[in-house]
C-alpha cells in the first residue's frame, strides 16, 4: 500500500481506513484537545499511526508517550513521530487480563486488511507482544492528559483507581454495557464528563472527562 500525508505531517496507508481513523481523531478527542496546554504529559494508549499524538504536539505538549501494539502500524507511528520533538513510542500493549499482566506478554490479532485499527488482545493471536497493566504505564509515565483506544480491551480494565496525576482523559468505549461499569468508576472519582458518551449503544462511542477539583475558600 502507498503512503500519502495527512496535513503535510502524518503518512498513512491507502487503501485502508487510516484516513478516516485522522479525521475522527479531530473530531473526538477535540474537546480533550482543546482542553491542554503546553505543561502536559500525555500518555496515548493504541496511538495507532499517531494521529492524536500529532494533534497534541500541535498544541504544544510537554510530552507525548504513544502506546501501540500492532506492529505495522508502530512502524508508521516510530515514522511519523521522527520529525516530532518530544514524542516517544512503544509497541506493547495496556491490559486488564491478570495472567498476561503477570506473564508480561499477550497474542495480538493483528489489523489486517483495509481496516488497520488497533490489534486486539486475543488467545489465538498471531503475534506476541508485551503487555502492562493500566496501573503501571500511568504510575511510570504519570501523564496528566490520558487518552485510551484499545479495540474492546477496555472492557478488562479496572478504571476504578486513577492515579490522581491524570486531571483529563478521553476513552472510546466499544459495543457492549461494560461501558457503564467504567463511567461509574470514573464518575466515583470526581471525574465529570465534558463529552458524554452513548453508553451501551451498538457503535464505537468517545467520552472524555475531567476531574473536579474543590477551591476552598480562605476563611475570613
Amino acid at each position: 500500500m502507498f503512503e500519502k500525508t495527512f496535513e503535510k505531517k502524518i503518512k498513512y496507508r491507502t487503501g485502508t481506513n487510516d484516513l478516516d481513523i485522522l479525521e475522527r481523531v479531530n473530531k473526538e478527542y477535540f474537546v480533550l484537545l482543546n482542553h491542554m496546554n503546553a505543561n502536559e504529559i500525555v500518555l496515548d494508549i493504541g496511538a495507532h499511526i499517531g494521529g492524536f499524538a500529532y494533534q497534541a504536539w500541535k498544541r504544544g505538549a510537554k510530552e507525548i508517550v504513544c502506546i501501540e501494539p500492532d506492529s505495522d502500524n508502530f512502524k508508521l507511528l516510530t515514522k511519523n513521530a521522527k520529525s516530532l520533538t518530544n514524542v516517544s513510542c512503544i509497541n506493547g500493549a495496556v491490559t486488564g487480563q491478570a495472567p498476561l499482566i503477570k506473564s508480561g506478554k499477550g497474542k495480538l490479532r493483528k489489523a489486517t486488511g483495509s481496516n488497520k485499527t488497533v490489534g486486539c488482545l486475543r488467545n489465538d493471536g498471531t503475534e506476541t507482544v508485551e503487555v502492562w497493566s493500566l496501573d503501571a504505564v500511568i504510575e511510570k509515565y504519570r501523564p496528566t492528559i490520558l487518552k485510551i483506544d484499545v479495540e474492546t480491551e477496555e472492557h478488562q480494565i479496572d478504571f476504578s483507581n486513577i492515579n490522581k496525576c491524570v486531571k483529563s482523559l478521553a476513552i472510546e468505549y466499544h459495543p457492549g454495557n461494560k461501558g457503564l461499569r467504567i463511567h461509574d468508576q470514573l464518575l466515583k472519582q470526581g471525574f465529570i464528563t465534558i463529552s458524554t458518551p452513548e453508553l451501551n449503544a451498538t457503535y464505537n462511542t468517545v467520552g472524555v472527562y475531567e476531574r473536579k477539583t474543590i477551591t476552598l475558600k480562605a476563611k475570613k
